[in-house]
């Protein structure tokens, strides 16, 4: 699913959208001033890995799901247990493990 299409999905379904970020250096960046619900994150980004990012939504105790490409499969062992769906994924897969993890309509 493309990046916009699934942006447009997300709202259509009661979620606020914050980014897209295609930089792990610009989320961090952005992570401290924004009120985030939770976070949906590719694995391998342009310019590096998604862990610190993740490290620090978790301090922040901001729940998170992995999109992961099933060729990389780049998963750090500590983080093996968080919920994952692997890419290509439709709509409907997304939105049921983020509806487990936070319903539309509880975020602010």
């Amino acid at each position: 699913m493309r990046p916009l299409k699934l942006e447009e999905e997300l709202d259509r379904c009661g979620y606020s959208i914050v980014g897209p970020y295609f930089s792990v250096v610009r989320a961090l960046g952005g992570v401290p001033d924004t009120e985030i619900d939770i976070a949906v994150l590719d694995v391998d980004v342009q310019d590096a890995l998604i862990f610190p990012l993740v490290d620090e939504l978790a301090e922040l105790g901001v729940p998170y799901l992995f999109l992961v490409d099933p060729a990389s499969r780049i998963l750090l062992e500590q983080y093996r247990e968080q919920p994952a769906i692997t890419k290509p994924f439709d709509a409907a897969a997304l939105l049921r493990v983020l509806g487990d993890i936070l319903p539309p309509g509880r975020a602010h």
